[in-house]
C-alpha cells in the first residue's frame, strides 16, 4: 500500500500532508495562482465563428457546458485555494476546481499586497457556498459570481471593466467550444472504448490537435458535462507531439498494481486534423490500470516525451498514480514508496 502526498507550494516553500489510502496515488497542487503559464499547450486565436471572439490579447476558457475570454497573460491555479497561504504576490490566474490544502482562513482574500486578480470554475462546491451577485471587498476590490447554464463562476478584481468583460463573454458552448471540443464524449462515458478511425498512420501533415479534458467516471457524474478544460497546439508542436505518439512502444501501460482506481478520473481525448482527414487519440494516464494511447488501431505506452508537453499549464494534474509521477515530475523520492 503506497501513501497518498499532497504538495502545496505556499510561502515559497514545499508543505506535505501524507495519509495512508487504498488507492495509492500521490496528490500533487499548487496553491501559488497562475504558477504554470502553460505556453506548451499553446491557445491560437478563435478559428471558427463566434458570437463575441475575443480581441487582442483575450483567450477562451471552456468549463463543462461553457466558455468565456479571459486577458491572455493569466495563469492557472486551483478553485478554492486558501487566502491565508498567499504569502507572495501573485498573477491573476484562472481556477479549476482540484487538490488544495484543507485549511480554515479567516479572510476571504488574500492580504492587499499579495492580491490578484482570479476567475474561478464552479467554486459552490465551497462551504459554505457563496450565492450569486456583487459582493464588494475592501481597498476597490470586489467579488462578483454569476450562474451561467448552471455553472457557477466567481470573478475577483479590482478593475471593473476586466471583471464585467469576463462576466459578459460567458456564453453556453454550441456544439464544441472555441478549440474544438464537445462538452460531452462518449469515451468519457466509457473509457474503456477506443476511438474510431484508421489511425493516425493515414491522417497525412497534421495541422492541428484540439487537447480535451474530461472527467470520468464518479468525478463525471457530479458534473453538468464532463469537459473541464481545452487546448490546440498548432504546427511545430503538433508535428513534434505526433512524433512523440507515434513513436512510443507498443503494449500500454506502465499500471500501477498496488493501487485500486481502474481508470482514474479524467482522460485527455485528442482531436487531430491532417491534411488526409481527422483522427482521435485517446489518452489514459490518470488511473492504475489500461493506462495507454489509444489511435483506435494501436495502443502504446505512456512516455515522457508524450505527456510532459501536455500535462502542463491548463491541463496540469492534480493526483499521480506512482508511474506516472515518474513520467512527468520525475523520480518519487524514497519516502512516498
Amino acid at each position: 500500500m503506497r501513501r497518498r502526498v499532497q504538495i502545496g507550494r505556499t510561502v515559497g516553500a514545499v508543505v506535505l500532508v501524507c495519509a495512508a489510502v487504498a488507492a495509492g496515488i500521490f496528490g500533487v497542487s499548487s496553491v501559488l495562482e497562475g504558477d504554470d503559464s502553460g505556453n506548451a499547450a499553446s491557445r491560437p486565436a478563435d478559428s471558427r465563428p463566434a458570437a463575441s471572439p475575443p480581441g487582442d490579447g483575450w483567450r477562451w476558457e471552456s468549463y463543462e457546458t461553457i466558455e468565456l475570454q479571459v486577458p491572455d497573460d493569466w495563469g492557472y491555479g486551483t478553485t478554492g485555494s486558501p487566502p491565508c497561504l498567499v504569502e507572495k504576490v501573485q498573477r491573476p490566474y484562472v481556477g479549476r476546481p482540484g487538490a488544495v490544502r484543507a485549511i480554515g482562513c479567516g479572510t476571504r482574500l488574500p492580504l492587499l499586497a499579495y492580491r490578484a486578480s482570479y476567475l474561478w470554475f464552479d467554486a459552490v462546491r465551497r462551504i459554505p457556498a457563496d450565492t450569486p451577485g456583487v459582493h464588494p471587498a475592501d481597498h476597490g476590490w470586489v467579488e462578483e459570481i454569476r450562474l451561467v447554464d448552471g455553472v457557477q463562476v466567481t470573478v475577483v478584481s479590482d478593475d471593473n471593466s476586466i471583471r464585467r468583460r469576463i462576466l459578459d463573454s460567458a456564453r453556453v458552448i454550441d456544439g464544441t467550444d472555441a478549440y474544438g471540443c464537445a462538452p460531452d464524449h462518449p469515451l468519457a462515458r466509457q473509457p474503456q472504448g477506443r476511438p474510431s478511425g484508421g489511425g493516425t498512420a493515414s491522417l497525412g501533415t497534421v495541422e492541428s490537435i484540439a487537447l480535451c479534458r474530461y472527467a470520468i467516471g464518479a468525478p463525471a457524474a457530479r458534473r453538468r458535462a464532463p469537459l473541464i478544460a481545452s487546448s490546440v497546439v498548432r504546427d511545430r508542436a503538433a508535428d513534434a507531439l505526433v512524433d512523440a505518439i507515434t513513436s512510443a512502444p507498443e503494449g500500454g501501460g506502465p499500471d500501477d498494481t498496488d493501487c485500486l482506481e481502474t481508470y482514474g478520473s479524467e482522460i485527455l481525448v485528442l482531436k487531430l486534423h491532417g491534411s488526409n482527414g481527422d483522427q482521435e487519440v485517446l489518452i489514459r494516464y490518470s488511473g492504475c490500470h489500461f493506462n495507454g494511447i489509444d489511435d483506435g488501431v494501436t495502443l502504446r505506452r505512456l512516455t515522457a516525451d508524450v505527456l510532459r508537453p501536455i500535462l502542463t499549464g491548463i491541463h496540469r494534474q492534480t493526483t499521480y498514480s506512482h508511474a506516472l509521477y515518474e513520467l512527468v515530475v520525475g523520480p518519487a523520492p524514497p519516502k512516498w514508496r
